[in-house]
């Protein structure tokens, strides 16, 4: 059995919660040079759209010699990544949050809890699903939903799609939504019906959540 979770600060979850929406921010904005170690944010990979294994440089100093760096070290690895300059997709991440048969929560990272304090927990899924499906088409985004594909950057030779992810952010069990836009603006998707199928939780208790049987 499986939850999702959107966590963020109080003031964001609160407000998502009693106005019925999922927020997506611009997919720009999840691309940075700086990451951010405590939450794993701002990922310097994110929306790659291929990742070409290098066997071969050298390069040429102003001198005119030339440095084979490819032929200096065993262990040898480089990657050529490419990345659309203009991403023109808003993205909604959430956690996928998975019981294991003795009903006890999979423990969380404890990274994600530097998300925020609040987290907005959606715990029928199959009504989710149709509520947000009928949201997107009401709204006519062309969209897709999955959850993201982790791979290796080292080892990985080919295309990427915006649905994968570098494997070392693999603790963040992201399902990602995302929909085609000019990707120049934050959206919010009402999603009527949400709250009958999700509650606000603190961020610190997710790791103490316990499903129980229904007592006949």
């Amino acid at each position: 059995m499986s939850f999702f979770l959107k966590i963020g600060s109080t003031k964001h979850i609160v407000d998502m919660f009693q106005k019925e929406y999922l927020f997506f921010n611009t997919f720009s904005s999840f691309r940075s040079h700086n990451l951010d170690d405590l939450s794993g944010r701002f990922d310097p990979r994110e929306a790659n759209t291929k990742n070409t294994q290098v066997k071969y440089l050298e390069i040429t100093t102003a001198e005119g010699v030339s440095i084979k760096l490819s032929e200096m070290s065993k262990n040898f690895n480089c990657q050529f990544n490419e990345h659309p300059t203009v991403i023109p997709y808003n993205i909604c991440s959430l956690y996928t949050l998975s019981y294991g048969e003795d009903l006890k929560v999979q423990a969380i990272d404890l990274r994600i809890g530097h998300f925020g304090d609040k987290t907005l927990l959606m715990h029928d899924l199959g009504t989710f699903f149709k509520l947000l499906d009928m949201a997107l088409e009401r709204e006519q985004f062309q969209y897709s939903r999955k959850p993201v594909i982790y791979y290796d950057y080292r080892s990985f030779d080919g295309d990427l799609t915006f649905h994968h992810k570098e494997n070392s952010f693999s603790f963040q069990n992201e399902y990602r939504i995302l929909i085609e836009t000019p990707g120049d603006r934050t959206i919010k998707l009402k999603i009527p019906g949400l709250r009958k199928i999700s509650a606000v939780i603190n961020t610190d208790q997710i790791n103490t959540l316990e499903l129980r049987p229904l007592q006949e």
